[in-house]
């Protein structure tokens, strides 16, 4: 497209004809009503998504008089030079409303602003072709290429200038989700940084063969192009979609790449071709990193596993050569650098530091190259903010922490948990939750892994049936998760119990056909109405018969149903770039780190783990999945064994998910402050809900001694155990809830198309305060409630709290029971006790929105009359359940209070006081500049 819009006709046009269609198919004077009875997949809607998005996030022209990228106001411009009319112009906002680009969070250090925007103008070969070669050859949305287009030059701008005299080392983390794109977003670093004059990139790509195989061919593919791949990628994979310059860079004035890894080698140590890793100079009266001998040389691209004998063999041929290394200009990626990269040794403040074989390769690395820039990626951040900052040498992110935005279209854990209805009687249907599908017992069981199965093949012959009936929807690959253990032998085992289901299923005769018939009726299609209404589906499950055949087929085809993914079946690695991967795969260590199994639709998991970072990164189902989002269904263990107790995995991943969200939201908090904090003071902001949050929880002598709790959303699963600070505890909530006036009684809560009764009542915030005081806490915990009792009573500042909603949810049935209270009866929940002093999490993902609402957070829904009638300014909203262990069975309902807890969520509103988010102290005085080590457990 030109930087000038052409007019609405002429780009219409152009645009249908790329895609094989008559330019004339959708005149310009009937597109007002043809837009309006189009749903999401139409073609019609695709064309004009992609005008739309591609003027919304274009880099900035004169003709856009300044406008913010995806705003009303870029629109408004942009009807304008087209000319269109406004009937026209609300029918488009209507279908394609404007959305804004969010910007990363930071933070950060002060640093040097080296990279303007005329060293970036100057410099931006690899980066121009690498975002061309993402939205015209790899289909990715416009969008999200002007987030990572950003995203990227926030991170860049963070290194040290490569032509400056004195070398600096920066080293900084970046947070990504899991399965959401962090491999393009550091090609976009690499990409970028090697324009800027960095010759040296080393990535260590994880810690197994497949990731750092698949990294390495994204690499080469989307960033160095095929004229300088040589013959590596001939007969194991599709090189069409390469990046293609025309000729070899160097040729048309620019440097080139020289890779000294393939897509099926890692790092071999040179010997005699030592000199592919000289770094030669055109004046030699200058040093390397002078621009004149920096910009013409050729960029060295070296993609390993993150081993230590690997690591060794680039540290020794580094040694070898005879280029300066203090003058060579340095990128190290370290992804999924929350495994295997940190040092796990106990910190010492005094004589040398211990170091794990890893993380001490990684560290002679950096000290080998003065002017290296480290950068770390993960989703899962808690062990890297963990790391001893005191300790100058190891990887703590020192300069800067970088928080991505979540992309569109990502399906994360948010998305997974997605509840129509309370969790009290937990059947995971298709009524209450759209994704989710409990597993509990053994996996011979009809409901277990049998129907896990029907539900991939189902879901595969869907997919063939929205390809024959939308031209544009194509699914190379398909594909199911088992996932039980780490070792090899369960394995082979799961593998022999999953061609035994399927060879005993009966889909070639009426037993399994009648299976997938009742599951297309009473799961997909109510799943699929509600989620993706615009998709194509069939109306009757006879319109899929022909398709589940040849799904079933495509499944058996070359050498069976399943491929076993660990180091013993090296040979059965999915080639998801030479071959269409329809199979079930099974495995453990391989699956839980970086890779990407392409085109996964159901997942079955019973694996377990005590720590959080862990536990979030065997979610190889979060991603994205379009056109088949509604076919997504993560079968989960429910009832694990877990030592001597039980785990609820369901519950493991609410947990962690409140934790992310908690994070993410404490970094924007402190990232938009006046005075901004260092990433030293990010490990007082971690928190956790059921697990560690990760394996060794090493902090930094820095505390929080207070902090403004506006806007934020509070919930603890501290509680005592049974006994006498619970009976205490159930008497307190008694005399308050006793004091409550709940009006009629019950009354219905709508917010988004869902709805859920409770009683409800407006308390005074002196009540709840009173309230929390008289509570009590296990010995082995600090009250969690202190410093919301501190920030309520407005000790420091005034918290511009008037009063609490009091919100008690209330199940549709409640097998557990209820409880009499002033003349009301309360449901009782069921929730899962971690300890003896915790639980995971009391409340409910359908009515946190609710409180959100009515303390006046930001509503993403409509809400009903009486949540609006709620909503009031200085006001907060309290969520009170009152639960029993779900593990102790209470034979008699009398005995119900004598065993029940109350949990509590609190959603407070925000205040005028931005200036003053927190103070921050340390722990220990006399060591204000040093390091104190809190083992968490």
């Amino acid at each position: 497209m030109k930087p000038i819009p052409l007019s609405l006709e002429k780009s219409l046009a152009g645009n249908a004809m790329a895609r094989g269609l008559e330019a004339g198919l959708f005149p310009v004077s009937q597109l007002q009503p043809l837009l309006a009875a189009a749903g999401a997949n139409d073609r019609l809607t695709r064309i004009f998504r992609k005008f739309v998005n591609h003027w919304d996030y274009l880099d900035h022209q004169n003709w856009m008089e300044g406008t913010i990228a995806g705003s009303q106001q870029r629109r408004r411009v942009l009807y304008r030079v087209l000319g269109i009319d406004e009937g026209l112009c609300e029918a488009i906002n209507a279908a394609f409303p404007c959305s804004p680009l969010l910007d990363p969070t930071i933070i950060a250090e002060e640093h040097e602003q080296w990279y303007t925007t005329e060293i970036e103008a100057g410099h931006s070969y690899y980066m121009d072709e690498y975002l061309e070669q993402l939205t015209e050859r790899q289909n990715f949305p416009e969008k999200s290429a002007k987030a990572l287009e950003i995203a990227s030059r926030e991170i860049v701008s963070r290194l040290s200038d490569p032509t400056r005299k004195e070398a600096y080392q920066t080293k900084g983390l970046v947070v990504g989700y899991v399965q959401s794109g962090k491999t393009s977003n550091f090609a976009g670093v690499i990409a970028r940084a090697a324009d800027a004059g960095y010759r040296l990139i080393i990535v260590l790509g994880g810690t197994i063969n497949i990731l750092r195989d698949q990294t390495q061919f994204r690499l080469d593919r989307d960033v160095v192009g095929f004229e300088m791949v040589d013959d590596d990628y001939d007969g194991i994979a599709d090189t069409d979609k390469f990046l293609r310059h025309g000729a070899r860079p160097s040729e048309l004035g620019y440097f080139d790449w020289q890779r000294l890894t393939g897509p099926k080698y890692d790092y071999k140590e040179l010997k005699r071709g030592i000199d592919a890793l000289e770094f030669e100079r055109r004046d030699l009266g200058k040093p390397f990193f002078h621009p004149d001998n920096l910009h013409p040389s050729k960029a060295r691209l070296i993609v390993i596993k993150k081993s230590p004998p690997i690591m060794k063999k680039v540290i020794s041929d580094l040694k070898k050569i005879k280029s300066k290394l203090e003058d060579i200009p340095a990128l190290i990626i370290d992804d999924e650098s929350d495994q295997a990269s940190i040092n796990t040794l106990h910190p010492t403040l005094a004589g040398r530091q211990k170091r794990t074989a890893t993380n001490g390769r990684i560290v002679e690395l950096l000290g080998l190259l003065p002017r290296a820039q480290y950068v770390g990626y993960t989703a899962t951040p808690y062990a890297n903010v963990f790391i001893n900052p005191a300790d100058a040498e190891d990887l703590f992110p020192k300069d800067y922490v970088l928080s991505l935005p979540k992309p569109d279209s990502y399906m994360g854990p948010q998305e997974f948990l997605k509840s129509y209805v309370d969790d009290g009687d937990e059947q995971f249907s298709p009524q209450t939750h759209p994704y989710i599908r409990s597993v509990e017992g053994a996996d011979e069981k009809e409901e277990n892994l049998l129907k896990a199965i029907d539900s991939y093949l189902l879901a595969g012959a869907l997919k063939l049936y929205r390809e024959q009936e939308d031209k544009e929807l194509r699914f190379r690959h398909h594909t199911m998760l088992v996932h039980h253990s780490p070792f090899k032998i369960v394995h082979d085992e799961v593998a022999e119990l999953v061609n035994d289901t399927i060879a005993n299923g009966g889909y070639r005769s009426g037993p399994g056909l009648r299976r997938l018939k009742d599951l297309f009726e009473n799961d997909v299609r109510i799943v699929s109405q509600k989620e993706a209404p615009d998709l194509p589906f069939p109306s009757d499950f006879e319109d899929l018969r022909k398709h589940i055949g040849t799904c079933y087929a495509r499944v058996f085809a070359d050498g069976g149903p399943c491929i076993i993914l660990n180091g013993d079946h090296k040979d059965d690695e999915p080639n998801f770039e030479a071959q269409n991967v329809w199979k079930i795969v099974i495995g453990g260590a391989k699956l839980s780190r970086g890779y990407t199994i392409e085109g996964l639709t159901v997942s079955y998991f019973r694996r377990t783990s005590s720590v959080a970072d862990t536990m979030m990164q065997f979610g190889r189902w979060f991603g994205y999945r379009s056109g088949y989002n509604d076919l997504v269904r993560l079968y989960i263990g429910t009832d694990e064994s877990f030592g001597k107790e039980t785990l609820n995995l369901y519950e493991a991943f609410s947990a962690m998910s409140l934790d992310e969200i908690d994070f993410r939201k404490e970094l924007e908090r402190y990232a938009k402050l006046d005075e901004k904090i260092t990433p030293k003071q990010i490990p007082p902001l971690v928190s956790s809900h059921l697990l560690l949050p990760t394996a060794k929880n090493k902090m930094f002598n820095a505390k929080l001694e207070y902090e403004n709790l506006g806007g934020r959303y509070l919930e603890k699963g501290v509680a005592p155990k049974i006994g006498s600070s619970q009976k205490n505890n159930f008497e307190s909530f008694v005399n308050f809830l006793e004091t409550c006036d709940f009006g009629e009684g019950k009354r219905n809560l709508e917010f988004d198309g869902s709805a859920f009764d409770a009683y409800v009542a407006i308390s005074p915030k002196t009540y709840v305060i009173e309230l929390l005081r008289s509570l009590q806490w296990p010995s082995t915990s600090q009250s969690p409630v202190g410093a919301l009792i501190e920030f309520l009573e407005g000790r420091i500042i005034d918290p511009e709290i008037d009063d609490i909603a009091i919100i008690v949810p209330q199940l549709v049935r409640s097998p557990q029971g209820n409880i009499d209270i002033g003349g009301h009866s309360f449901s009782v929940a069921h929730r899962a006790r971690v300890d003896a002093t915790r639980y995971g999490v009391f409340s409910e993902p359908r009515h946190r929105p609710v409180a959100n609402y009515i303390s006046g957070g930001k509503a993403d829904g409509e809400a009903g009359d009486l949540v609006k009638a709620l909503k009031k300014p200085r006001r907060g909203a309290m969520l009170i359940y009152p639960v029993i262990d779900k593990n102790k069975e209470i034979a008699a309902t009398g005995m119900i209070a004598h065993n029940a807890t109350f949990g509590f969520a609190f959603h407070l509103p925000n205040n005028s006081h931005h200036d003053t988010l927190a103070k921050f102290g340390v722990r220990e005085q006399h060591k204000s500049s040093e390091v104190v080590v809190a083992n968490a457990g």
